[in-house]
């Protein structure tokens, strides 16, 4: 049997061993948790800020304890420590309120234990809208009201609170008076900064998880890659102690029995027929089926064939082994599966989906009933058979990968042969654990009949994957591609519903019903939280109060309302509520259980409360199914995928420069022989002026220099290679690793000013080695003055006049579409926000005064969420009017003419068909804030609101 990793390491012994916990608080969490726009002194952003902090955090700790900084990951990733405490925020709060004997009924019982739910009532109280929203604020605040002595807080030590946690999270602590036993002496020493951190990390909660790469990659350069297959702390930070000591190949690669992030499909960036061509013309086309994605690990015991062992990990690490079986013995898929593999099988590692089968109607269900089958299979074990008569599902494993196999790593192996594999050495068990049949396209039209079918039979979607592919842990990759429905259509209509429900929350959310004609029922059919302004809370609130009920002590008559599984905190009576105007941009047309209509809106907005209708004259579920019926056929004509673009307009055009497509004639031979990568541009921190690395890429060029994107070590050994950047991004941080200087884009400048290659001297470099600074500071008098440079000039006075760019094409335009998201939080890749602006045209109009950076980053706000800037009014989906002076009668002036002719060439463009209907848009011609409010609310918000 395979020995965990970190059994076979020995502990790293730190010369300091019992750091205190004020230390982690002080340096780390409280620091970071400063960090806002108003506060980054001379950072460029917040990232940077929080970048360097974590790195100043590191080196403290090497220096003052050593290099076992393993105890402290547990509680500055408390989301990715092992521990369970079973407590989440509500058994905190009460746990807390017994602790400290808050009266019930309470003004201060009600603000703990009821901080949800009371967030609207004493929000306008409280300014600090950051800390209102943390539980382990309030708790801490009301621990500390409520003791004699305030304690210093610097004597509790990191291993305290780790020995503290790992008792919390055993199973005969399960009573409360049991926790507050052990709780209570080290909540007494900890002082009120600490208190709050100390209950966050009880709640898994990291303030850090944002900068969890950086902070893995300040502390080693290998240490994210490692994380990604081995997923344990303690593996990675006793393994990983010095930085100069790379992990061999092998160790990068998938590890047995342990959890480690998936290969992910790219969302669609070619069309149909260069799909095709990438693939090779030749492809798996599978379904994407709406499951779990699970990878399953085996291992046998040499010794005993009937002996098995499995893991059960989800794309996120989440290790289900006990719900699925960790041996041949329990579990809702292991006891079946003593026979699924041939005998000279003895270690695997599969990739695939766990969903629900339901037996009776021969389907896959939907995702939402696949832990209740699995819990339901994995204790018939132990009751009776007649328990579970009426349950018709279980869980049903689908393979569509292997891994790994006696020891042998296959992610290197093609995906063809890597399915071949599976064949000879899985023997299927029907509707328990099968293999996926997959068949092979060819060409676009392929692709379009796949497509085609999703949308006509309202399944997830189809992935595509190149058969000579090979895995790629912890990648979105190209040669695996995602197409879903919701990429190809678009629900447009704005429907009245009456209010219903209500979840209590931060943001409290409402759900809205549908009347079924044939009974006068009101069936809940969504859910919508955005939308909403303090004003529309205050009336909701006005308009219904003393009318709710709550759910659970007085569920609503089912003759007159109907919920489906879920259920809200407090309902009421049609005839008590009010209507809302709901938009949504997409439609479920798949059976579901979560709402009685059995269907449901997506990316919903409330538009408005429609005083002037009553709930009697709101949509029935008869004429909503008739639209859903139009929406769900209506797929004849030609649908294209939503285009992601290439590749972002930053990067794309540095390419660009870098493979000569962009003409600037050289006017001088000043950086001849010079190899330029560029990573930032540049901010000047007197005037704020920001110039853009495309900007700086066309100076390079205009003087004789080459841009390139990869490193050129001949050109670097000689001196000759420039990497440009003043901002510590992550891939930054990677070259400097390498031992390649960062040299600040200044020094462009300054050799272009001198009109010669000026030596480098510290203001010039931004991260450098030792002997590169110690040189350059010799080139400073005793006060630190230059010898040779003096103050900068405007960089208008070395760009002049650049040769215009030749007019792009529309195929190349498409690879200027996006900018680079970096730190990209490892979130849910569907979320609405990356597809906020998607299939929406917008045409900018700006006053000529309005500066170009500004123009710059409202269309990349626009792009990043898969919005298209567009130069034909035609094409345009909204016309946004750019910010500009109000109390300048010359710019306002400009700015009317200019949409008063843009309204005239729109109308004189308006074609009518037969029966007068239009069959043109009509853009919407809205303020600026309309994207700057939409990106906040993560929802296409009211235009109305907006316009200009």
């Amino acid at each position: 049997m395979t020995t965990p990793l970190h059994t076979n390491l020995k502990e790293p012994k730190n010369f300091n061993p019992d750091p205190h916990f004020s230390f982690l608080v002080n340096e780390l969490f409280a620091k970071v948790d400063d960090v806002t726009k108003e506060r980054l002194g001379g950072f460029a952003s917040i990232t940077a800020k929080k970048s360097f902090i974590i790195e100043e955090f590191i080196k403290a700790w090497k220096h003052y304890v050593g290099l076992n900084i393993f105890p402290a990951t547990r509680l500055i990733f408390p989301n990715r420590d092992g521990r369970l405490y079973f407590m989440r925020d509500v058994g905190l709060a009460r746990l807390v309120t017994k602790m400290c004997k808050i009266p019930k009924n309470s003004a201060d019982y009600k603000r703990v234990n009821d901080w949800k739910k009371n967030y609207h009532d004493y929000k306008r109280q409280n300014h600090d809208k950051r800390k209102l929203r943390a539980l382990s604020y309030i708790l801490a605040q009301q621990v500390s009201e409520r003791r004699d002595l305030q304690p210093k807080g610097d004597d509790v030590t990191i291993a305290e609170i780790n020995d503290v946690l790992d008792n919390l999270g055993m199973d005969e602590l399960g009573k409360a008076e049991k926790q507050i036993e052990l709780l209570r002496p080290i909540i007494d020493r900890l002082s009120t900064e600490e208190l709050r951190w100390f209950f966050q990390i009880i709640l898994k909660d990291s303030m850090i998880a944002p900068m969890e790469t950086f902070f893995f990659l300040a502390w080693h350069p290998d240490a994210p890659a490692y994380s990604n297959v081995v997923n344990n702390l303690k593996a990675v930070f006793w393994r990983l102690t010095d930085e100069t000591e790379r992990l061999h190949e092998d160790e990068l690669k998938v590890h047995l029995m342990y959890p480690f992030l998936p290969q992910l499909a790219a969302k669609p960036k070619l069309s149909y027929e260069e799909l095709a061509s990438k693939m090779e013309h030749n492809f798996y086309i599978e379904e994407k089926i709406d499951g779990d994605r699970m990878l399953m690990h085996m291992q046998r015991n040499p010794d005993d064939k009937n002996d098995m062992r499995f893991k059960y990990y989800t794309r996120r690490c989440r290790d289900y082994s006990l719900l699925y079986g960790e041996d041949l013995k329990y579990g809702a898929i292991s006891k079946y599966l003593r026979h699924a593999f041939n005998e000279g099988v003895t270690s695997v590692v599969l990739d695939g989906e766990m969903v629900a089968w339901d037996y009776r109607r021969n389907v896959i269900l939907p995702f939402g009933t696949l832990k209740a089958s699995a819990v339901q299979e994995a204790v018939r074990h132990f009751t009776t058979e007649d328990a579970f008569a009426d349950q018709s599902a279980w869980p049903l494993y689908i393979i569509y990968d292997i891994l790994y196999l006696n020891g042998i790593h296959l992610e290197a192996t093609k995906l063809i042969d890597r399915r071949a594999a599976l064949r000879r050495l899985v023997n299927e068990i029907p509707h328990r654990f099968e293999v996926l049949d997959t068949p092979i396209g060819h060409s676009a039209q392929d692709i379009e009949d796949a497509i085609r079918k999703t949308v006509s039979e309202r399944s997830e979607g189809v992935m595509l994957k190149n058969i000579n592919s090979k895995y790629k842990i912890a990648s979105r990759d190209n040669s695996w591609v995602k197409i879903k429905p919701e990429y190809l259509e678009q629900f447009g209509e704005n429907l009245d519903l009456v209010v219903i429900g209500v979840i209590k929350g931060v943001k409290n959310a409402y759900m809205c019903a549908l009347k079924d004609a044939t009974d006068g029922v009101y069936k809940s059919f969504c859910t919508v939280a955005n939308g909403f302004s303090e004003k529309e809370y205050d009336e909701i609130s006005r308009i219904t109060a003393t009318k709710w009920h709550v759910f659970k002590t007085e569920p609503p008559p089912p003759e007159r309302v109907i919920f489906g599984s879920r259920k809200p905190d407090l309902w009421i009576y049609p005839e008590d509520s009010l209507v809302l105007e709901i938009k949504a941009r997409s439609i479920d047309a798949s059976p579901l259980a979560t709402y009685a209509v059995g269907t449901t809106l997506h990316n919903l907005y409330c538009r408005q409360i429609r005083d002037d209708k009553s709930f009697e004259e709101c949509i029935t579920v008869q004429e909503y199914r008739e639209m859903k019926r139009l929406h769900s056929t209506d797929n004849t004509h030609k649908q294209d995928v939503i285009k992601e673009k290439k590749k972002s307009s930053r990067r794309a055009l540095l390419e660009s420069f870098s493979e000569n497509t962009v003409t600037i004639k050289a006017e001088s031979t000043l950086f001849n022989s010079f190899s330029f990568m560029i990573l930032s541009g540049k901010v000047d921190n007197r005037t704020g002026e920001r110039i853009a690395d495309t900007d700086i890429a066309k100076v390079i060029k205009k003087y004789g220099g080459t841009i390139t994107q990869s490193i050129n070590e001949e050109a670097a050994a000689s001196g000759r290679f420039i990497c440009i950047s003043e901002i510590m991004t992550i891939k930054a941080r990677q070259i400097h690793q390498r031992g390649i200087d960062l040299i600040k884009p200044k020094w462009i400048f300054q050799c272009v000013r001198y009109a010669s290659i000026i030596p480098l001297e510290p203001p010039l470099i931004f991260k450098g080695s030792n002997t590169l600074i110690e040189r350059a500071k010799r080139r400073l008098d005793s006060y630190g003055d230059s010898y040779i440079l003096h103050p900068e000039l405007s960089i208008d006075q070395y760009v002049g006049d650049l040769n215009p760019v030749p007019p792009l094409q529309p195929r190349e335009l498409k690879r200027f579409r996006s900018e680079i998201i970096t730190d990209i939080n490892d979130g849910d890749e569907d979320s609405p926000l990356a597809y906020l602006f998607a299939d929406i045209q917008v045409y900018i109009v700006a006053s000529t005064s309005t500066p170009h950076w500004q123009r710059e980053g409202l269309q990349r706000s626009i792009e990043r969420y898969q919005g298209i800037i567009t130069k034909e009014l035609t094409l345009a989906t909204f016309i946004i009017i750019m910010d500009y002076d109000r109390f300048d009668f010359k710019i306002s002036q400009e700015i009317e003419k200019k949409v008063n002719k843009i309204s005239k060439d729109i109308a004189g463009q308006l074609k009518l068909e037969k029966k007068d209907i239009i069959r043109v848009k009509i853009p919407n011609i809205v303020r600026q804030s309309f994207i700057l409010e939409s990106i906040h609310n993560k929802v296409l918000v009211d235009p109305q609101d907006h316009k200009f």
